[in-house]
């Protein structure tokens, strides 16, 4: 069997992960005004060259925290997943803090955006330029739906831009199979089986 994940190969194996759709892993980006974006009160921005895809929106009222945005990312396989969140490159004088909350159990937590941009957790591209997204945490996904809601978390204003979300996929035997890609194709998940040839054409596994 030829697996796509070549352990000799780290290039080749990610090619094929974000290439072939064997597994969910390619992030998923709900941006302003992309279906799943619903707002409460925060005021849209164009025209920001350092935000994804060139827009934002901030609470419209000074320190007022029941201003929101939401992102309703439907569809999703059962799993884990990492959750990132991105404001413009570099940061905003007078914004604080943005509370991000993750449905489904996942974390809370507030990102100063204060003259500094996300960290680079996590990079993607919008087109245009090399966006930052700073990590939020992880979250177990069961019913196909997860939201996340962003708010004031401190100070006077707060900026919000895109949402992404990252499927994790294990590897408990360390072979560099993922382990839902042996499940699919009768490998055991549980040993390192890379050097095998199953079906018997000359490949490993």
């Amino acid at each position: 069997m030829n697996s796509p994940f070549p352990k000799a190969s780290v290039l080749v194996g990610l090619a094929w992960l974000l290439g072939c759709g064997i597994v969910s892993a390619a992030e998923i980006v709900i941006d302003n005004g992309d279906p799943g974006y619903s707002v409460n009160g925060v005021t849209e921005q164009s025209g920001i060259t350092d935000a994804y895809s060139g827009d934002q929106a901030f609470n419209s009222t000074s320190g007022n925290t029941g201003q929101s945005a939401s992102y309703t990312f439907n569809g999703l396989a059962s799993g884990n997943y990492e959750v990132f969140a991105s404001w413009r490159q570099g940061g905003q004088t007078n914004a604080g803090a943005m509370k991000v909350a993750v449905s489904d159990g996942g974390p809370t937590v507030n990102l100063v955006q204060t003259n500094g941009g996300p960290a680079a957790d996590l990079v993607l591209n919008d087109g245009a330029i090399d966006i930052n997204f700073e990590k939020v945490g992880e979250v177990t996904v069961s019913d196909g739906q997860l939201v996340v809601t962003t708010s004031l978390g401190s100070g006077n204003f707060f900026i919000n831009d895109a949402i992404a979300i990252n499927a994790l996929t294990g590897d408990a035997d360390n072979d560099g199979m993922p382990d839902d890609w042996e499940d699919g194709n009768g490998l055991d998940k549980t040993i390192d089986d890379a050097a095998g040839n199953p079906d018997g054409d000359g490949l490993t596994n």
